[in-house]
């Protein structure tokens, strides 16, 4: 409580070990690649912030880590998922207790060599693409080594190098975390806590048990992920497609460009007497050679030329090599591809037409003609610009590549960020009061307090319906327990009233016959007394319950109620005084069906009405034998027996263990046997009573 109190909220050395993170990894950048070292360095301050904070100020620091180093070197941004996933590695390793440090160290070394080299040489491929062998520091320092001549061949001497470059950063971060008492680490995890702090026993108790497939944190996590990647996915796809739609533009534009340039740079007056004569002039070698440079200084460009349109053919008056294909000869006459058919009237018209895509002969190409006239205003050729198609998706994969580097860091930071919240703010609250209400015990009144104090002790305050719902839990709880409490008094009260009342009963019962005096208190001791010891003895267990032995208890003083009803010369005649069992059965059954719910009643009814059958089938009044008759009848035919022989009443009372031999030996015949044997084993305890009874 005291810890939430003084600090609900456990950021600040977090952010700390993130912004000393941050210096460590652009320091280390910033040095090898001042020095010209082909390592990358900026891992160290990463491992370190995700092992002390975990996830959050890991990934927080890569991302910044990225941003910083573009400042100085454009194309580090797109390694930033890189090293997002070195700090989720990390982080998880880290939070992983039953791995050993060995191992951890291990597996944690190799794991982020194979993100870094493997996945981070992809990046570089698509990011860079052939530019990447000058702009890449370690790639520069590879291609020194002779016989790396192909990409399979830097890939895998890249992996080696990532793997030397992380085995520093993780050394240099653990010289970090051993500056750092064991004690201390605890303090550097980034929590949040809105309730009484949970220790990681509790936890592993609260979330432990798997009674669910799919928890709530697991069903968070999914949904995140769901939403995140579709909205990953629908961004992607709208940022390529428009960032398709802007490329092609900005290379059509580009095509047209070029090809009205180069249609202005050509004489059209002239175009006719480069056919029929050649190459005769200074003018037509200075308009090639101004191509030239156009084609030269235009990377995105593949071709640049000028046809005479002709039904035909294309009759050639500039064609320049490029990528090593051989320039066709001035006036040689070229077939016209097929994508061109459709076009030819307007061609043959000298009209524009419209930039178009084709793939034929020389490619995939987009192409843009621009037509050449004449001081007549006649078209007499037409200058053409050819930009490959492939060009245009290497962008896109560029673009790509560059888009998910960048999504993919800040995707996983906003999951972390919202699962971190969600964490403290609604998993470890609900889990908290679920695991505590699960515990409850309602075994007496100071367990019933204890529930209430354990949550209570709780103290949520996330505040919104979280809160609310955990206030009006305690509240209910409260309630329940001062209700509780309340109707166990109410209880209590009327059991009282219930007991003298059927003690008053049992007094008109022995009011009417002095030998009874006092028997209905005896009985019920020596009943209880006996039904425990045979619940100890194991007899008739499923029968035998906590329940059974109190209303049994209840029972017994009723058991000669019917000698109320009984006349008063019946006392005097023993075949007349039988039928004292049937008047108390009967008067019992019409008590019981006014109040159905006091369960003492029909042992009642089964005492009053069988407790002189016998277990042979001899007794009255309705001859039952064995176990037909009801377990409470034996019970109190056994207890009458025993204190009709050892009451002060009798004239010549026996002692206990004469009454216990007379009832082992009718064991069997007129007493259920089992009960015969409890009697003899609580011989002890039968004394015990007596004595403390007539003390």
């Amino acid at each position: 409580m005291s810890q939430m109190s003084q600090k609900r909220i456990q950021v600040i050395l977090p952010m700390l070990v993130c912004l000393l993170g941050i210096m460590l990894n652009v320091g280390g950048a910033f040095s090898v690649s001042a020095k010209g070292i082909p390592l990358y360095a900026d891992t160290a301050g990463t491992v370190l912030a995700a092992f002390f904070g975990g996830y959050i100020p890991g990934i927080l620091t890569a991302l910044l880590t990225n941003i910083i180093n573009y400042m100085y070197d454009d194309v580090s941004i797109y390694y930033g998922f890189i090293n997002v996933l070195i700090a989720v590695i990390t982080a998880y390793v880290a939070k992983r207790g039953k791995m050993q440090p060995v191992k951890a160290v291990v597996f944690c070394l190799v794991a982020i060599s194979v993100v870094s080299g493997c996945i981070g040489g992809v990046i570089t491929w698509f990011v860079e693409g052939e530019a990447f062998n000058e702009r890449n520091l370690v790639m520069a320092f590879l291609m020194r080594f002779e016989g790396i001549d192909s990409f399979w061949d830097w890939y895998l001497l890249n992996f080696v190098i990532n793997f030397i470059d992380k085995a520093i950063s993780i050394v240099v971060a653990g010289l970090f975390i051993s500056l750092v008492p064991k004690t201390m680490w605890s303090k550097f995890d980034m929590t949040m806590w809105l309730q009484e702090p949970v220790d990681k026993e509790k936890l592993t108790q609260m979330y432990g048990e798997k009674k669910l497939s799919l928890s709530l944190n697991k069903r968070i996590v999914l949904l995140l992920t769901a939403f995140a990647l579709v909205v990953v996915s629908v961004s992607t796809w709208l940022s390529i497609s428009l960032f398709r739609e802007y490329s092609m533009r900005q290379h059509i534009n580009l095509a047209e460009g070029l090809a009205r340039v180069a249609a202005s740079v050509i004489d059209g007056d002239s175009v006719d007497r480069y056919l029929n004569e050649g190459v005769t002039d200074e003018e037509y070698k200075k308009t090639e050679k101004v191509l030239r440079y156009l084609l030269d200084h235009t990377p995105e460009v593949k071709f640049i030329y000028a046809y005479k349109i002709l039904p035909d053919g294309c009759h050639v008056v500039f064609d320049l090599d490029a990528d090593n294909i051989e320039a066709a000869e001035l006036g040689e006459i070229i077939p016209i591809e097929s994508g061109f058919m459709d076009y030819m009237p307007d061609l043959l018209s000298g009209n524009r037409i419209d930039p178009i895509v084709t793939d034929d002969t020389y490619g995939w190409l987009l192409t843009a003609y621009e037509p050449v006239y004449d001081s007549a205003g006649s078209c007499v050729c037409y200058a053409a610009a050819d930009i490959e198609m492939e060009e245009l998706l290497a962008y896109e994969g560029q673009f790509l590549a560059k888009l998910l580097g960048i999504f993919s860091g800040f995707l996983f930071l906003a999951l972390s960020v919202t699962l971190w919240i969600a964490k403290y703010q609604l998993l470890l609250p609900i889990g908290a009061m679920t695991y505590t209400a699960s515990n409850f015990s309602y075994g007496d009144e100071f367990e019933r307090k204890k529930n209430v104090e354990a949550l209570s002790k709780l103290d949520i305050a996330t505040g919104g319906e979280i809160e609310k719902l955990y206030r009006a839990f305690l509240r209910a709880t409260e309630e329940s327990t001062r209700y509780f409490e309340e109707n166990k008094q109410k209880t209590g009260k009327i059991d009282t009233l219930q007991r003298s009342f059927i003690m008053a009963l049992a007094e008109m019962a022995e009011s009417r016959n002095s030998f009874l005096k006092g028997s209905s208190r005896r009985e019920t001791e020596y009943a209880e007394i006996v039904a425990k010891k045979m619940k100890e003895l194991g007899y008739y267990r499923e029968k035998l319950t906590d329940k059974y032995i109190s209303d049994l208890s209840l029972a017994v003083p009723l058991h000669d109620v019917g000698v109320i009803a009984m006349p008063d010369d019946a006392f005097t005649d023993s075949e007349k005084m039988r039928e004292h069992t049937v008047k108390g059965e009967e008067m019992l059954k019409r008590a019981a069906s006014a109040i159905p719910e006091a369960s003492y009643l029909s042992e009642a009814i089964n005492t009053a009405g069988c407790h002189h059958e016998s277990w042979d089938g001899s007794g009255y009044p309705h001859g039952l034998s064995g176990e037909d008759i009801p377990l409470s009848a034996r019970i109190m035919s056994a207890v009458e027996r025993f204190d009709d022989m050892t009451t002060p009443n009798s004239k010549e009372p026996l002692s206990v263990k004469e009454a216990l031999e007379i009832i082992a030996k009718d064991g069997g015949t007129v007493f259920d046997p089992l009960i015969s044997d409890a009697f003899v084993k609580a011989e002890n305890e039968l004394t015990q009573a007596i004595k403390e009874r007539t003390s």
